[in-house]
């Protein structure tokens, strides 16, 4: 099987101002994102890994060919194994992230941004996601703020 290509790039319609805490520099172009691909095969995923950090000029990553069937352990190699190769100042992305535990997942791998249709698919369902946040008692607003706002 040949290896990826370390030079396939992706540009964001999106031209953010600042996508991450981890990238504050201010863009007047199009973002551009190397996307790293590999399957299932890790060192196909850290030569592409590897090959796209070296790229002057790329805004971040995307860790791509997530969600084809692959297994938990299997996907959490690949996080581990990217993103040990990319630099920590500039954002990833995880394509085809299909739940909440998911998105827990990557954020507990590195993982800034996620490109998800789950939440689409529940509102076509009617549904409606809800978390229970457990707030710390220092920093909760007194009932008094809670009253002006």
């Amino acid at each position: 099987t040949p290896s990826p290509s370390p030079a396939v790039a992706s540009t964001s319609t999106t031209s953010s101002p600042s996508i991450s805490p981890r990238s504050p520099a201010k863009q007047a172009r199009p973002l551009l994102f190397g996307v790293v691909e590999g399957g299932e095969m890790m060192d196909s995923r850290r030569f592409c890994a590897q090959a796209l950090s070296d790229i002057e000029g790329l805004d971040g990553f995307v860790v791509a060919g997530l969600g084809q069937g692959e297994s938990t352990a299997a996907r959490q190699e690949i996080l581990r194994t990217v993103l040990a190769c990319l630099p920590v100042e500039k954002p990833v992305v995880a394509s085809v992230i299909h739940s909440p535990l998911q998105v827990l997942e990557c954020v507990s791998h590195g993982v800034d941004l996620f490109e998800s249709c789950y939440p689409y698919r529940l509102t076509c369902k009617g549904c409606a996601l809800t978390f229970q946040h457990m707030f710390d008692k220092e920093r909760a607003p007194s009932s008094a703020e809670k009253t002006e706002n």
